[in-house]
């Protein structure tokens, strides 16, 4: 897109209630825009000299049941270490339990755009390396991926391998991240 010339702010207001000991509300509030004298470019390259936008981004209700997790609503969707899905505004409901130390999370509900999106992540560690599969899919498309990572002192080492089994495409990344900070590098087709 055409040069930025803009200062982007971006004010986010989280609103959180118990609703019993089991179940709570969240609400997350966010306005972004410009707030520079000069204005920020379009896609189109055309000049916004208005750039607004508040919005609910996330809004859920969440309970814990014993072994049981159970969220319904607006939230973010992320599976694996993000390659196949780590995006905004997905509606629906989430729900996962722990069986014999594997977690398993599952999804099910729509994107922002309508289409109809479910993920299946499956986490267990063995030894120091933890490791994980996920499936997802998202309209016609299916993916699946397979992803660990292990400490090597202050040091969290991360990998991810994916699949989409319609087109044959496929990607990986690995990182490494200390305390805030990730390097990674990622090679995904498109």
């Amino acid at each position: 897109w055409g040069p930025w010339n803009g200062i982007d702010a971006r004010l986010r207001l989280n609103i959180d209630g118990a609703v019993d000991e089991n179940v709570r509300a969240h609400i997350r509030l966010v306005h972004e825009g410009d707030i520079s004298t000069t204005y920020a470019r379009n896609l189109d390259n055309s000049i916004d000299s208005n750039y607004k936008s508040t919005r609910i981004d996330q809004a859920y209700v969440a309970g814990k049941f014993d072994n049981f997790t159970l969220q319904i609503g607006r939230d973010d969707l992320y599976t694996g270490k993000g390659l196949i899905i780590d995006d905004k505004q997905f509606s629906g409901v989430k729900a996962g339990t722990v069986i014999d130390n594997v977690s398993i999370d599952g999804f099910w509900g729509k994107d922002i755009g309508g289409i109809k999106t479910g993920s299946a992540d499956i986490r267990a560690a063995l030894g120091d390396v933890n490791l994980g599969a996920n499936f997802v899919k998202y309209g016609e498309d299916h993916f699946w991926g397979i992803n660990g990572d292990t400490k090597i002192g202050e040091a969290t080492l991360n990998a991810e391998y994916v699949k989409n089994t319609d087109t044959k495409a496929n990607g990986y990344l690995v990182g490494v991240t200390m305390g805030y900070y990730t390097v990674s590098y990622r090679d995904i087709e498109a």
